[in-house]
């Protein structure tokens, strides 16, 4: 893709209307160079409580995350490294050989001298390629750990902070433990005893992103303030989102999480485990101060972000359960949904977000078949993301489907243009 001015230079469209920028760079890898391996991924998943687990099932062409290495397994990196050593041994011993061949034969050195300078040869192989080992897993570490969240759970956070604080403070007060905790790599037990430890008479739990999680505690027994959050998040002119909107990361009380754990949970935490069915009374929640018609309404636009949310997290199980297309465009259809319903839900902007990185990463790795698969699968659930259209367009041309490419890239450039005129205003 041309990022720089020329956005049809290769067919890729480099810009788009929500400011996201698609560079045909490589992941930039900080102290080391650009280094990309694919990997076949699998995803264990679990049904919302209540339901019986699933297995490891292949991800496929749907998955959420893009395995970006530029090592791989202790193991398999001690061998690489010692068959690279052995190698540059070889051939330093093979460049040498005449020369010592000759001063052996000659006399002018004896068989210990040559076998000095072997091991010598050795040292130096191994001291230097060391180096550039250390170096390159340094960078590997760096790759897979350095994970961001995306801005819409960022945003989400904030204002789970900026709500939870909204509290009518008696005299006691009403001491508050607020933590943001990624869950990557971490097991059922641990996640457990995180909650079971956490500070807090009473304890919130919030799921803003799959792995991106926010717990707060409570010393006291006071409420949070409808009328305060309402009030402070109308005042701040940064604020994206609205109340309701917010609470579609509200996943329950300690309380209402903990039988979770009741039953054998396997593999990483994912947030299918601990939302219930049942949309969860949020009992800690004062509206006192606010009009009966007002109350309604919130109330009623909260419970349906809730759903949203839980339509997003039943496509997660159907991809994670796809074994063909069918069980694909199950998934896609529950994700397109949630989207018509609440398109800002921040577990959702976070799966657009991986597959388009996804989508950029599998270009530079020059895999368009599995690039074209996430441009798809992102304008299937938002049929309006300019960027996507064109990108799904200009990857439709690369594998030969001109026709269909046109067509698909100048719907593309037109909702760029609808959106451009939108922003800008007459």
């Amino acid at each position: 893709a041309d990022a720089y001015g020329n956005p049809e230079g290769d067919g890729i469209l480099d810009r788009a209307a929500d400011g996201d920028v698609f560079f045909n760079d490589l992941f930039a890898v900080e102290g080391g160079g650009n280094v990309h391996q694919s990997a076949d991924v699998a995803d264990h998943r679990a049904h919302i409580q209540g339901q019986s687990a699933g297995g490891d099932d292949a991800a496929g062409h749907l998955v959420d995350d893009l395995l970006l290495v530029t090592g791989v397994g202790t193991r398999r990196t001690v061998l690489g490294k010692l068959s690279e050593n052995l190698a540059f041994l070889a051939l330093l011993i093979a460049c040498s050989a005449p020369v010592m061949g000759v001063v052996l034969v000659t006399g002018g050195v004896g068989a210990a001298d040559v076998l000095t300078t072997l091991l010598y040869l050795a040292a130096i192989a191994l001291a230097a390629l060391a180096a550039v080992g250390c170096s390159k897993e340094e960078s590997s570490d760096k790759s897979v750990l350095q994970q961001e969240p995306c801005p819409a759970v960022v945003e989400a956070t904030t204002r789970i902070r900026a709500l939870e604080h909204c509290t009518d403070v008696d005299q006691s007060g009403d001491k508050l433990v607020v933590t943001s905790r990624s869950v990557r790599g971490m097991t059922a037990d641990a996640f457990r005893r995180q909650l079971e430890e956490f500070p807090g008479r009473e304890v919130h739990v919030w799921m803003p992103g799959e792995r991106d999680w926010v717990l707060v505690g409570h010393a006291g027994t006071n409420r949070v303030s409808l009328a305060k959050v309402m009030n402070e998040f109308a005042a701040d002119t940064n604020c994206t989102m609205s109340v309701a909107e917010v609470f579609a990361s509200y996943v329950g009380t300690r309380e209402e999480v903990l039988p979770a754990f009741e039953r054998k949970l396997e593999g990483e935490v994912v947030p299918e485990w601990f939302v219930t069915k049942e949309i969860p009374e949020i009992k800690w929640l004062d509206t006192s101060d606010i009009d009966e018609d007002i109350l309604t309404a919130t109330m009623s636009e909260i419970r349906s972000m809730q759903v949203v949310r839980r339509l997003l997290l039943e496509g997660n199980m159907l991809a994670a359960k796809a074994k063909d297309k069918k069980g694909e465009e199950e998934a896609i259809d529950r994700w397109a949904r949630a989207a018509l319903r609440n398109p800002f839900d921040p577990m959702l902007r976070e799966r657009i977000e991986n597959l388009k990185r996804n989508a950029k990463g599998f270009l530079a790795l020059n895999k368009v078949l599995q690039a074209l698969k996430c441009y798809e699968t992102i304008v299937l659930i938002t049929p309006n993301d300019a960027a996507a259209v064109y990108n799904f367009g200009a990857c439709l041309m690369k594998i030969g489907k001109r026709d269909m490419a046109e067509e698909v890239m100048k719907r593309g450039k037109e909702l760029l243009r609808r959106q451009e005129a939108l922003s800008t205003g007459p």
